[in-house]
């Protein structure tokens, strides 16, 4: 089994009001400790897991026995990626290729910018097809775009989307590729069973 989001785990809004910046920090420790206890696989990074700022989300990320993954933040200044674009997950002899992307237009900490999204998918297909028997994206960027996203590019077998607070009930089929989104703030689990012949 694999346990994954998609984004905005942390926080209510992008940005913390000081009286409850202490409150907050608190609450976001105490998920990363639980998702440490479930075995969390991956999180990918919404805007408002950046509400305490870019300092305090990396120092969660260390905090985290989980990947926080993304692979379109980049530093501006350098263009380097801030988080591990994308994992290889083992589930028996399976080999699942994760990575994330975020809508471009959201916003980011000064310093930091969110390349397109459609152009790095199409790259980590590319790096992850020879890599992974199952492709998985973690997208921030509401259904709509997911649906754009699996129209233009192939590759990736299912989509876990987020950021709209969108609830599929079924996943929706889009080409190839499967897009499941399950509401938000981890109020519902959405399940795939997956059989392999």
């Amino acid at each position: 089994m694999l346990i994954l989001d998609s984004g905005d785990l942390f926080f209510a809004a992008a940005a913390a009001p000081p009286h409850l910046k202490q409150q907050w920090q608190m609450q976001a420790e105490f998920i990363v400790d639980r998702l440490n206890e479930i075995g969390c696989d991956a999180v990918g990074v919404g805007e408002t897991d950046f509400a305490l700022g870019k300092v305090a989300l990396l120092a969660l990320k260390q905090r985290a026995k989980f990947p926080l993954i993304n692979a379109n933040i980049v530093d501006e200044a350098s263009s380097e990626p801030l988080f591990t674009p994308y994992v290889i997950k083992r589930m028996g002899s399976l080999r699942i290729g994760i990575f994330a992307v975020m809508d471009n237009t959201l916003p980011l900490p000064e310093g930091l910018k969110a390349l397109d999204p459609v152009i790095t998918a199409q790259k980590m297909v590319r790096k992850l097809s020879s890599k992974a028997d199952f492709i998985v994206a973690l997208t921030h960027q509401g259904l709509e775009k997911d649906m754009h996203l699996a129209l233009k590019i192939s590759g990736v077998d299912f989509i876990i989307g987020g950021h709209d607070a969108a609830r599929l009930n079924q996943p929706k089929a889009m080409n190839d590729t499967l897009i499941m989104q399950a509401h938000e703030k981890g109020k519902y689990a959405g399940i795939l069973e997956l059989m392999v012949r």
